[in-house]
């Protein structure tokens, strides 16, 4: 998945979509990351080493996500009130809430919805037009 990622990023550094949609379980191979991650994730809650780990593989993550959001800002395309770190984290949140339904039930979370819940939580974040 990370490796996927950058390549997106490389691709498109502007792509937010494509990015964070490299780490939605669209997929079967997709479900089958997913759940090594949470398997991981589970693991680390009981292991302090694993905990580490995955508290600076997080970092990373988030701090990546933190960029592209902080790019969308300067481009005008969203406006994030409480702060593009915190809407960073808020988005991870989701990709992993998205992650755990979309393995857990795929029938009913196919990749388009999938897809579209990410674009939705971003339009949100659009900037309202003002009315004259």
């Amino acid at each position: 998945m990370n490796s996927r990622m950058e390549r997106k990023l490389r691709q498109d550094p502007e792509d937010i979509i494509g990015f964070l949609s490299e780490a939605l379980p669209l997929s079967r191979c997709g479900r089958d990351e997913t759940k090594v991650w949470f398997c991981f994730w589970s693991r680390a809650m009981h292991d302090s080493e694993l905990g580490l780990m995955q508290r600076s593989m997080h970092c990373r993550w988030r701090g990546k996500v933190d960029r592209l959001l902080e790019g969308m800002v300067k481009r005008g395309e969203i406006c994030v009130n409480c702060g593009a770190e915190d809407e960073a984290e808020a988005l991870c949140a989701l990709i992993n809430g998205i992650g755990l339904r979309a393995t857990l039930d795929p029938e009913n979370w196919p990749a388009k919805r999938q897809v579209k819940t990410l674009e939705d939580h971003l339009a949100h974040l659009a900037p309202k037009a003002s009315v004259h």
